[in-house]
């Protein structure tokens, strides 16, 4: 069975910043979360899974 998880993460909205819309803003903003936030996405695990049959 595949299973899909969703996540939300407040992309554009932090701080309302006017400039929050630009293209430079935006490409910014992309960079970070390909460097920060989508790589620890990518290398969390289960650890529930992991543990299992450890107690």
């Amino acid at each position: 069975m595949s299973r899909k998880i969703v996540i939300e993460i407040n992309f554009n909205n932090y701080g309302m910043n006017p400039n929050r819309l630009t293209r430079e803003w935006i490409s910014d903003r992309l960079d970070l979360f390909r460097t920060f936030t989508l790589r620890s996405l990518l290398s969390q695990t289960n650890a529930a899974r992991s543990r299992k049959g450890r107690i």
